[in-house]
């Protein structure tokens, strides 16, 4: 009766929890599916620190010769993570995702270290284990979030919604499961038990909130430096000026608490700071030397709403976080409303004047994901106070952003959705659309002529294909009066129409010892240069590396059509050798 009484408890205080993350399983296991790494991108550099640390003892190198040779030096010149610093090699990212990360490196590597296997920290197991960490902290990162939500006195069931919404509608689930190595899944966890107990302090004013602030702040610190603007939001979580000013002053005049809750910071600080110095002689290092802001020149309107990034193109949940502002500013809460936008902007204008101000190759715009708690404050309030007509509309429209946001995920783990160089025609182009012949749609890759040489151009004309059967586009040997072959472009007219699953085959044999030397084969689709579903010249290259030797070699094109009749007009094929 004892464990049922308990059961009972913990389901009570966790189960909508464990019950999202029930959810989360179930859309990988059956959607989204599990990557071959997790640990990949900015990712190593986060992660490093512990095989570095644990497995390969090379995180000392200040004292010894920057030799690529050296043991020491050997295994980080082919990580992407190490700068140099003076003459040395640094780890460029923060420490503190390492940091929370450990429990769960540490009892893989006891596990793999009982078998024979030799391992490195990146086999398999140990990937599966950055996910199970990142698991673990969305657990406590959505336990905080409902915490925190609480404080508002938002209703029960709208802070399930809010938690689902956060989970299932924002680029937060991509993280978990496809990035987990990445810092923002901490983060969100960090700030959300960082926003409660900030607001635990500015209503209770005891003593032990404000501890667990600082600590909570040292290690949001540690997980990425530029974190520190998480303190714009002090005043919004403050509720009032008069709140505010009472919060202030008795942390000033609690001395003592005041100066143990700095000690703490200093000693979780400290952590990165040795690891600084065990690898480059200095306390104080700036791991970023050619990276930096330009305040000159924000790019404001494109990290919120460009193709490329935008924070309200690929999270519109966030909208409603906005609405909720705008609620606020109707019911003259000046100060919440006002201390929200002043945060929001501010921080929006910083980011936005980041170098990669897309934060490179990434899901969304991943520089907010830790800041989705204080998004969905005022998304709560705003459904609490609404009426119950208004509260399912608003409710059925982001039900909508969540199947959205599930499609655009697998599109990012799929090369559907391009990581990094989106716009408004390859957005349309691939939205809402999982089929195979859409994987690498946005990826094609330009290659430059310049550097080769025409040497063949072939017109073949118009090319007509009935439903589930091949036809040869072209057929020769490859005698053009060079040595070698490097590129090969395909050009018609067509209406690339989007339900078109016919496929360009392009084979190259060798004829003398029977045997295929290179093969590819492309959607029709994958032929478009302006958009889907609109009649004009396409084209595709095929980079031949390395070159080949066209002696007794022989080219074959083929139009592959799976179903309905296709018609490709103009149709050239034209061969390139390096110059």
């Amino acid at each position: 009766m004892k464990l049922i009484t308990h059961i009972k408890r913990v389901f009570k205080l966790v189960g909508i929890e464990i019950g999202i993350l029930i959810l989360v399983l179930i859309t990988i296991n059956n959607f989204l599916g599990h990557p071959e790494t997790r640990i990949n991108a900015d990712g190593v550099g986060y992660y490093d620190y512990l095989p570095s640390v644990f497995i390969h003892h090379d995180l000392n190198r200040k004292d010894i010769n920057s030799d690529p040779e050296h043991p020491s030096y050997r295994r980080i010149y082919n990580l992407p993570n190490y700068v140099d610093y003076g003459d040395r090699w640094v780890n460029k990212y923060p420490i503190g995702t390492a940091v929370l990360q450990t429990p769960f490196f540490l009892s893989t590597y006891w596990n793999t270290s009982r078998t024979d296997k030799e391992t490195d920290g990146y086999q398999p197991e140990f990937h599966m284990a950055v996910f199970h960490a990142a698991i673990f902290y969305l657990f406590v990162g959505l336990i905080f979030f409902k915490r925190l939500l609480t404080t508002y006195s938002i209703s029960p069931w709208i802070i399930v919604i809010s938690q689902l919404l956060v989970v299932f509608s924002t680029s937060l689930l991509s993280y978990v499961n496809f990035d987990p190595s990445f810092s923002h899944v901490y983060s969100f966890f960090a700030f959300s038990a960082f926003g409660f107990v900030v607001r635990r302090f500015f209503l209770d004013q005891k003593q032990h909130w404000l501890i667990w602030s600082f600590v909570l702040l040292g290690l949001i610190l540690l997980i990425r430096p530029a974190n520190l603007l998480v303190l714009l939001f002090l005043p919004f979580l403050a509720g009032s000026w008069e709140n505010l000013k009472y919060g202030i002053r008795t942390t000033l005049f609690q001395w003592k608490t005041l100066l143990l809750s700095f000690g703490i910071i200093v000693i979780i600080l400290s952590i990165q700071m040795f690891a600084w110095y065990y690898q480059t002689g200095h306390w104080l290092v700036d791991s970023y030397p050619n990276e930096s802001f330009d305040f000159t020149q924000p790019h404001f309107f494109d990290i919120l709403f460009s193709y490329r990034k935008g924070l309200f193109i690929y999270t519109p949940i966030l909208l409603l976080g906005l609405f909720g502002i705008i609620s606020l500013i109707f019911k003259r809460e000046w100060f919440k409303s006002f201390s929200w936008l002043f945060a929001f902007l501010v921080l929006t204008y910083i980011l936005s004047s980041w170098w990669s101000w897309y934060y490179g190759c990434s899901f969304g715009l991943r520089a907010y994901i830790e800041y989705y708690p204080f998004f969905f404050i005022p998304f709560g309030i705003l459904l609490n106070q609404t009426h119950k007509v208004f509260i399912y509309i608003i409710i059925g429209s982001t039900a909508l952003t969540s199947y959205v946001n599930l499609i655009q995920t697998y599109q990012y783990q799929a090369y559907i959705l391009d990581w990094m160089n989106m716009d408004k025609a390859k957005f349309w182009n691939i939205f809402l659309q999982t089929e195979e012949r859409f994987k690498g749609l946005v990826w094609k890759q330009k290659i430059d002529e310049k550097g080769y040489r025409l040497i063949h151009k072939e017109r073949i004309g118009n090319i007509e294909g009935k439903e589930k059967i091949s036809v040869l586009i072209s057929r020769q040997p490859l005698s053009m009066r060079i040595n070698s072959l490097s590129l090969i472009k395909i050009k018609f007219k067509n209406n690339f129409d989007s339900l078109d699953d016919s496929k360009i085959i392009i084979s190259i044999d060798d004829t003398l010892e029977q045997k295929n030397i290179a093969w590819f084969s492309t959607y029709v689709i994958h032929y478009q240069e302006e958009h889907l579903n609109k009649k004009h010249e396409g084209q595709y290259q095929y980079l031949i590396e390395p070159s080949i030797n066209v002696e007794n070699k022989m080219i074959t094109a083929i139009l592959e059509t799976n179903s309905g009749y296709r018609k490709l007009e103009g149709a050239v094929i034209e061969y390139f050798t390096k110059k």
